[in-house]
């Protein structure tokens, strides 16, 4: 039994709303709990093996035996209450907007988007309920077009029937290609805002940019994005806090800068980036959401 494709199906998606709909909070996280200490204990999963691999990188080769065990199951849970609060909301705009407090410089940035005088690149973390934290930002005004980058998986009725939640808040979704890079700097151009993740590992990359102190798997799109359009960057993250709200964050303004090599230029203006976003996941590492090895070659070496 493929565990990961099912775990990554529509019929799982659909038995996900069911539940957290007719399931209160308090049973709710109590299940999620449940199922994350379950799936933790699978560890041949290359869901668990790829969380794993990334806790213990991100904790600088620290986290190590059950420390290292207790901390993928930590991840795992989080991921769950996150899958949960999602989807008993998700027909909800209101009480989505209530469970995320916007910081000055992401309440400036959707309203910049409506204006559409100046374009911008918003690039984001998986990190925390990303997906919650998108949705509740659409319903608040935020006018993008988001760039996915292609799954990884057969079942493409699954990815439809997960973007189809997507756009209901108002974000315009598209897969990456040529055309859509075309379309996202034209955008841009125009002084429109084009949304786009940073930190979901990609196979085989060309180029492999620094993060958490050595070369990763990670796409590099958006600085070809950035520098073609010519317009300013800046990173969104959220961070679920004690009292329970998804408090969403944005870096400064950055404008990444050209030099002769391409290569150079590209991984320059990555690392510079990725820097910002290590100082995010570090505010809150287990809330780091990446199914797939950021450094996969360590994985044999992965205690």
């Amino acid at each position: 039994m493929d565990l990961q494709r099912i775990l990554n199906s529509r019929g799982a998606g659909k038995w996900a709303l069911r539940i957290s709909r007719a399931l209160p909070p308090t049973t709710g996280f109590q299940f999620a709990t449940l199922f994350a200490g379950r799936l933790a204990r699978m560890r041949d999963l290359p869901i668990v093996r790829a969380i794993r691999l990334n806790r213990w990188v991100t904790s600088g080769y620290e986290l190590r035996g059950e420390a290292l065990d207790l901390a993928v199951q930590e991840t795992l849970r989080h991921i769950a209450v996150s899958y949960y609060l999602l989807f008993r909301h998700i027909d909800q705009p209101d009480e989505l907007q209530k469970l995320v407090e916007f910081s000055p410089e992401a309440e400036r940035a959707i309203a910049a988007s409506q204006e559409n005088r100046q374009g911008m690149l918003v690039t984001g973390l998986h990190m925390s309920n990303f997906d919650l934290v998108i949705q509740a930002a659409g319903w608040r005004g935020l006018c993008a077009l988001a760039i996915s980058l292609p799954e990884e998986t057969e079942n493409l009725e699954a990815v439809e029937w997960q973007h189809k939640f997507r756009r209901r808040s108002g974000i315009d979704i598209v897969p990456a290609s040529i055309s859509t890079f075309r379309q996202a700097i034209k955008r841009m151009r125009q002084g429109g805002v084009v949304l786009t993740g940073v930190d979901r590992p990609v196979e085989g990359p060309r180029l492999r940019p620094i993060f958490f102190g050595r070369p990763a798997c990670l796409p590099v799109h958006y600085v070809y994005l950035a520098l073609e359009a010519d317009v300013p960057v800046i990173l969104m993250s959220a961070v679920r806090k004690e009292d329970g709200k998804y408090h969403m964050h944005a870096s400064p303004e950055m404008r990444f800068t050209t030099c002769p090599d391409r290569d150079e230029q590209t991984l320059a203006n990555a690392g510079l980036l990725l820097e910002e976003a290590e100082g995010f996941i570090r505010e809150a590492p287990e809330q780091w959401s990446i199914f797939q090895p950021a450094w996969p070659e360590l994985l044999a070496e992965m205690p």
